[in-house]
């Protein structure tokens, strides 16, 4: 009887122990599921990316076949003068697509005009009464751009930037689409298309006005706008370097020397270069939104893009009388940037990755730096947003490189050298022993990941 007795107890206490053990496994395993379910990614524009990235079609109504290679006149008339064309989009959901729509052609961009072989950029333009939007965007806009991304093998450093961006606090942020581009038939790869930097609804938001005192700008820190045929003070000023005037753009108000707009642009950002000088944050407070300013110092300084205080960084005038406060942003062009080129890239855990940028390379940049309070803010925000947007762009760069791995795959298969081709902006030891778009992203990631740790350390000195 106390043998009974014992097997019982010992059974009832191996049941116990059995519960207990099921019990504790079916919170591992809520909890596995959970995290798990956690790490799902959201699709990436499903409705627009169907069957692999869209096609994007343009025929452009030469009057002599273009020779993409070897004929400069050619490339240059392309350049400078609008031609009319027909686009096509397919490979996408229907309500998407366009059949035969006119529209005007030309080349755009600059060093990755000229200086980075036959990918070129497009930029298209709708007719003022029909303008469109592409895709799932929610408004419609004239102008159009495409990168061809040539100086960043993986595609993905200014989709990253951009993305970031739309994540912070910005006014603009361009939306971008993956697209296989075809000029008059021929495959040209794959390139980013995106907004173009307006001043319309649903892109800049500015009031363009008359009267300087109520217009909103957009303005451009460029350093070719130096070699203008146009004298200072018309369409741009001198600042602490020339700051071209994106809008109002319009010729009756910017074309004649010393036109109001252009004196108030230049009066207001004196105004703001004396405080930055004087590391006065009352008085700045009063004259730029200091939210952008960091967001766009982080944004720049974690890419460490190698544009910065050459071109392409963009602010905006924006607000009326008390309200009035210098933006940073858009952010734009971010191919030379995260260990993408000569300057920058090297081993991980090189001083190329473990240095500042920004903060030397941009006067404004260099003085709030090392301004005690702006400082502080900033290391603030980069901790709010170093485990969240940061972490969440990672994420999807991640999930883009691999899910469209086939479709990145295609352009590598047209350009093998993308990345490799200019020996100095981006002849990157790195980059060259990297083979396809996928090996380029882990390495962009592996940057990424050091300079997050950089960054840490940087900001909180």
């Amino acid at each position: 009887m106390k043998k009974q007795k014992q097997i019982l107890t010992n059974n009832i206490c191996n049941f116990s122990k059995i519960s207990l053990f099921l019990s504790v496994l079916i919170v591992i395993m809520f909890v596995f599921s959970a995290c798990e379910q956690d790490e799902v990614i959201d699709s990436h524009r499903p409705q627009v990316y169907t069957n692999g990235f869209p096609v994007v079609a343009i025929d452009v109504d030469f009057a002599f076949p273009i020779d993409w290679s070897s004929s400069p006149n050619d490339l240059q008339f392309f350049r400078e003068n609008w031609l009319g064309a027909t686009l096509n989009v397919s490979n996408t959901s229907e309500q998407f697509e366009m059949t035969d729509v006119d529209i005007l052609a030309r080349g755009r961009g600059n060093s990755t005009w000229w200086s980075f072989g036959e990918k070129r950029p497009i930029r298209f333009r709708f007719p003022d009464d029909a303008w469109q939007a592409m895709f799932d965007s929610p408004h419609v806009g004239r102008d159009w751009v495409t990168f061809a991304n040539v100086a960043d093998p993986s595609h993905l450093r200014n989709f990253a930037a951009y993305y970031l961006a739309d994540l912070l606090s910005f006014h603009f942020t361009p939306q971008t689409w993956f697209v296989h581009l075809y000029l008059d038939g021929d495959y040209r790869g794959v390139y980013l298309l995106l907004d173009e930097r307006e001043a319309i609804e649903g892109r800049g938001n500015l009031t363009l006005h008359e009267d300087p005192a109520i217009s909103e700008y957009m303005i451009e820190f460029d350093i070719r706008t130096r070699d203008s045929d146009e004298a200072v003070n018309t369409h741009w000023v001198d600042v602490r370097g020339p700051w071209d005037i994106r809008h109002p753009s319009t010729s009756a108000w910017m074309s004649e020397p010393n036109n109001p707009h252009a004196l108030y642009v230049e009066d207001f950002l004196t105004r703001v270069d004396d405080a930055i000088l004087n590391q006065d944050q009352a008085t700045l407070e009063t004259l730029i939104d200091l939210e952008t300013f960091i967001d766009y110092y982080l944004v720049h300084e974690f890419m460490r893009n190698q544009d910065t205080r050459w071109s392409s960084m963009f602010f905006t005038i924006r607000g009326q009388n008390e309200n009035r406060r210098l933006y940073a942003g858009p952010v734009w062009d971010f191919d030379l940037s995260a260990g993408s080129t000569y300057y920058v890239s090297s081993p991980i855990g090189s001083h190329a990755v473990r240095s500042y940028y920004e903060s030397s390379r941009m006067d404004w940049f260099y003085h709030l730096y090392h301004a005690d309070w702006f400082r502080d803010l900033a290391n603030q925000r980069w901790k709010d947003i170093r485990d969240q947007e940061i972490s969440q762009m990672m994420t999807r760069v991640h999930y883009i490189a691999t899910t469209f791995e086939n479709e990145f795959d295609r352009d590598f298969t047209r350009w093998p050298n993308q990345g490799n081709l200019h020996e100095n902006w981006n002849s990157s030891a790195q980059t060259r022993i990297l083979s396809g778009p996928l090996a380029q992203t882990e390495y962009l990631l592996e940057w990424m990941d050091a300079r997050v740790h950089w960054m840490d350390e940087w900001l909180a000195k």
